[in-house]
């Protein structure tokens, strides 16, 4: 499994259940200032690649969206797209 989340609001980075002070809202859909027990357990109890996108990867994606296929996307649409540029930790 793999997963994404921004580089800004890096829940599953924290290590735990824990709230983060602050949140970048680009990506407000997926942007959580805590991330929850049941699914930080489903994450840690394997080897999954996470990946926290930096906001600019996000915005690059956008415009690329818009500029080969005329597609406005939602910032939380590109997120796993991005993923290729963020940084990969193993859980």
């Amino acid at each position: 499994m793999a997963g994404a989340e921004p580089a800004g609001a890096a829940s599953m980075a924290a290590g735990g259940p824990v709230t983060l002070e602050s949140i970048d809202p680009l990506v407000d859909g997926v942007a959580v200032r805590r991330v929850g027990r049941l699914t930080h357990q489903v994450i840690a109890a394997g080897p999954h690649a996470m990946a926290a996108v930096d906001e600019g990867a996000v915005c690059t994606e956008m415009l690329a969206l818009h500029h080969s296929e005329g597609i406005i996307a939602e910032p939380a649409g590109v997120l796993a797209r991005g993923r290729g540029g963020g940084q990969r930790r193993e859980q």
